[in-house]
């Protein structure tokens, strides 16, 4: 089978190329694939999800494994993917942590299960693996096989070598720019507040073109090397204090987020009704590309923004937030809520990741909630 770039002829080597989805090589997580789903699916039916839990942070408990069962109905996985990765598998199996995933695995088995067996009984899937840094196992065969037998694969024409890609998880914590830059963009920050609504989103209008503009050449011309959009010059500054000025004004900054998340065309700030766009994307899958490009702007906004200016990062939370991201959401919102306390939609999304809420278009609504129920009843009958 084709998977995006990758091209994959056994279940077992889609472990080859899941640290290069995430950015490196996991060590105490638990990764749920969705390699293919259904039309029904809310993420859309050409969307591959992928759901990390970081295992050495906390237990699977009920209330978690409901949460993740749900989402994968939601997005109607048909063929899933599902691994542990664990320090020492030989360890790992003896342990309560390790009967917690287990029985997390059959659940997602019993609701794929009860989603496909009437519909199309040859067409789904499920494939389970325990991994650690020598090799791997089938969950259902119990035979141990180490890395350099994993089955090499091809990503746009390259070799994938597994031994490559063993790495820490990167920290989520913002680097912060030096004390004169932050000082440097409140000097520019200050004769703004008496500046009109009006301006300030003309300002953004051409900030945010022009950062999107640059990150879509980025990507187009493949270009993997880092680039800072605020890097330290007096034009960034300026471009940073507008940005911190508009999203101190709730509505500006409703509208910059909402625009964020919204597929429809980029339009000015100013044309933008923010109560009728929430409304309208609220069940909607977000436009997941813009809204990564533009927490990127904040990210960077928020490196160099003066102490207390937390707008960017809590920004930079919510956004993360309606694109599933509980990670980088929780990473976000503590830092805004170490530096603001009172802040308040940071003090919201920092209470989100608590009790791991979904954002809207990830939740169960009425009609999904019976036909949830009607699946759960079901379950007792599916081995």
């Amino acid at each position: 089978m084709t998977l995006k770039k990758y091209i994959v002829t056994q279940p077992e080597e889609i472990l080859g190329f899941i640290p290069s989805m995430l950015g490196f090589h996991p060590t105490n997580h638990l990764v749920i694939y969705g390699v293919e789903c259904g039309e029904h699916s809310r993420a859309g039916s050409e969307t591959q999800p992928l759901i990390k839990l970081n295992l050495h942070e906390g237990d699977i408990t009920e209330r978690v494994r409901e949460q993740l069962v749900d989402a994968i109905r939601l997005c109607a996985f048909k063929k899933c993917f599902i691994t542990a990765y664990v320090p020492r598998i030989s360890t790992f199996l003896h342990t309560p942590r390790a009967q917690r995933v287990f029985l997390l695995v059959s659940e997602i088995s019993k609701a794929i299960a009860c989603m496909w067996e009437e519909k199309d009984p040859k067409g789904w899937r499920i494939d389970c693996f325990i991994a650690d840094k020598e090799g791997y196992m089938d969950m259902m065969e119990e035979e141990y096989t180490e890395w350099e037998n994993l089955p090499k694969i091809t990503h746009e024409g390259k070799i994938i070598d597994i031994e490559d890609n063993f790495e820490y998880e990167p920290k989520l914590t913002l680097r912060l720019g030096k004390r004169a830059t932050r000082e440097a963009v409140e000097k520019y920050l200050e004769p703004l507040w008496e500046v009109s609504d009006e301006e300030v989103e003309r300002q953004i209008d051409d900030i945010i073109r022009t950062h999107l503009e640059a990150e879509e050449k980025q990507e187009n011309e493949n270009d993997t090397e880092e680039h800072d959009f605020l890097d330290a010059n007096e034009e960034n500054y300026r471009r940073a204090a507008w940005m911190l000025r508009g999203l101190r004004h709730h509505k500006i900054r409703d509208k910059i987020l909402h625009i964020a998340l919204a597929h429809k065309p980029l339009v000015p700030l100013a044309q933008i009704d923010s109560i009728a766009l929430l409304e309208k994307t609220r069940k909607e899958l977000p436009n997941i590309d813009r809204a990564r490009k533009m927490r990127t702007l904040l990210d960077d906004v928020a490196r160099i923004a003066p102490y207390g200016q937390v707008q960017a990062l809590a920004g930079s939370a919510y956004l993360s937030w309606w694109m599933g991201n509980m990670s980088y959401t929780a990473a976000r919102a503590f830092e805004a809520v170490m530096e603001d306390p009172d802040y308040s939609l940071a003090q919201l999304l920092y209470k989100v990741t608590l009790c791991a809420a979904l954002p809207p278009w990830l939740k169960v609504d009425q009609e999904d909630e019976e036909c949830c129920e009607a699946v759960r009843q079901s379950e007792d009958g599916v081995s």
